[in-house]
Parts: C-alpha cells; structure tokens; sequence
C-alpha cells in the first residue's frame, strides 16, 4: 500500500492528482483546492485538506453563505 505524505510540495501534489502544477496553481486560484500553508519559500498542501476539498467540503465563502441562507430559509419555514 502506497503511504500519502500528509503535507505534500506542488510536485507531489500535483503527481498525486495526476494533474500539472499549472493546474494545481489554477485549482488553487478557483478554490478547487485549497491554499498552501507557506514555509519560507516552500508552499505545502495538507493532503487531509485536499481531500476535503476533492470531496466537496472545501465550499468557496460565496458557497457556504448560499448554504446559510437555504437552511435558514428552511428552518424559517419549519418554525411556522
């Protein structure tokens, strides 16, 4: 079984998404992914963090208050 690093440079990541590091750079900017954390001049990716993205948590701030809205719009409704 292949172990996954849990902190990962943009060429592993990039390897492990088998996706190009200009995509990476891209994905980052859409908030596909998520940002690096920077050490000095290396910028890390947390693979748990990834994954949470790749699953669909990582949500952009616009997402997450469209999501706020609809559930207090449904609460709102169940409160009548």
């Amino acid at each position: 079984m292949t172990r996954i690093p849990p902190y990962q440079d943009v060429s592993t990541l990039a390897a492990n998404l088998c996706i190009s590091e200009r995509t990476v750079d891209m994905w980052v900017r859409q908030e596909r992914l998520p940002p690096p954390v920077t050490r000095g001049t290396k910028r890390l990716w947390k693979w748990s963090q990834v994954e949470q993205y790749l699953d669909g948590a990582g949500q952009t701030p616009e997402e997450e208050l469209e999501d706020i809205r609809n559930e207090t719009r449904r609460q709102a409704g169940n409160a009548r």
